[in-house]
């Protein structure tokens, strides 16, 4: 994968491993009564291991460049179980508002933000680490921007996070390129010979014609 690419995945580690627990709410939303902030709620547990996470991922960008062995981690771990509970929780959140992001309070929304976006660069990181074939790269950079586009959707009416909002901006740009490239190359992988029928066929007719050419007198004399 291209060294831009590596770049904004690096950035976006950076910022998640950043952000505290205001990140997903103001001031107001804390008197919320169906939002719980506590430090073993569901947000706290969802913002700890995603940094902590975040936090590996990145160091371990740093040390190991393309081949990393993060996929296997307890961080890792850890986030995968609270992303199924913040996710699920999210869903429910939205159900109750008819589907509407735009009426579900700015926390869950936050969250699944958040959420979305990390589980699309562990689809990234695991295909870096695993060396993945094209087809099989291919699967999972569509996996990852259908997680990105969830990602903006969510939080597509709110100013708030605008710079984690560019940096995805920007992986998906660069993910949506990479697979634009890869379908060009492809078509033109379509386009070429295959070297082996053509001899094959080649041979055919060459043998064929030589047959053919050859006068029944010539053949006798031959034979003689």
């Amino acid at each position: 994968m291209e060294v831009k690419t590596n770049l904004a995945v690096y950035d976006c580690l950076v910022w998640i491993s950043e952000m505290s627990l205001q990140t997903f709410a103001s001031k107001q939303d804390h008197s919320e009564s169906n939002v719980d902030f506590r430090p073993d709620g569901i947000i706290a547990r969802f913002c700890r291991t995603s940094k902590d996470f975040a936090t590996s991922a990145r160091n371990a960008m740093k040390e190991e460049g393309d081949r990393i062995s993060l996929m296997e981690s307890p961080e890792r771990e850890a986030f995968e179980t609270c992303y199924v509970i913040a996710v699920r929780r999210c869903m429910e959140e939205l159900t109750t508002k008819d589907g509407a992001w735009q009426r579900v309070e700015k926390c869950w929304r936050y969250v699944y933000n958040i959420a979305c976006t990390i589980k699309s660069l562990t689809l990234v990181l695991q295909a870096k680490e695993e060396g993945m074939s094209s087809e099989e790269l291919q699967v999972e950079i569509e996996a990852s921007l259908r997680l990105l586009d969830l990602s903006l959707i969510s939080c597509i009416d709110l100013t708030c996070n605008l710079s984690l909002r560019r940096l995805q901006q920007t992986l998906a740009d660069l993910l949506h390129a990479f697979l634009v490239r890869r379908s060009e190359e492809k078509d033109e992988e379509a386009k070429l010979p295959r070297p082996g029928k053509k001899f094959r066929c080649d041979a055919e007719s060459s043998s064929n014609h030589e047959t053919k050419a050859l006068p029944a007198s010539a053949s006798a004399s031959a034979s003689a």
